[in-house]
């Protein structure tokens, strides 16, 4: 599998400190707005023990995290399931298109759609 590795930084900017960020961005990095304004849904998927929460929580710099991504407000984009895998501030992530999913995400029961990244992750062996 070809993995895409890319560098994330997070930043806590309370409402004070919000015009200066802004400002930095724009006049002292090169960072650039990478895809046009767009709604982005995610279903944060964990296990019994909440061990991806934990894991954040707690600030480990080597973690995991599985969501069910989608983009825009309408029934019919077609969702992925997406492994995250976080190094220190290295980071991959790969996409697994559902396409049972796509077209009637909101008409389903949230076990149906656990069934079916399940069954993905079986598959795919993520």
């Amino acid at each position: 599998m070809n993995q895409k590795y890319r560098y994330e930084i997070k930043f806590v900017v309370d409402e004070q400190g919000l015009s200066n960020f802004v400002q930095w961005i724009y006049l002292d990095t090169q960072a650039k707005e990478k895809y046009q304004e767009r709604r982005v849904n995610s279903l944060y998927l964990d296990d019994t023990y909440f061990s991806s929460v934990k894991d954040n929580l707690s600030g480990l710099s080597q973690r995991r995290k599985t969501r069910l991504r989608w983009y825009g407000d309408q029934n019919y984009s077609c969702p992925s399931l997406e492994l995250k895998i976080r190094n220190g501030r290295l980071i991959s992530k790969t996409s697994y298109p559902i396409r049972s999913l796509e077209k009637n995400l909101f008409d389903l029961e949230i076990e149906h759609i656990t069934k079916e990244c399940n069954k993905l992750i079986k598959n795919e062996m993520i």
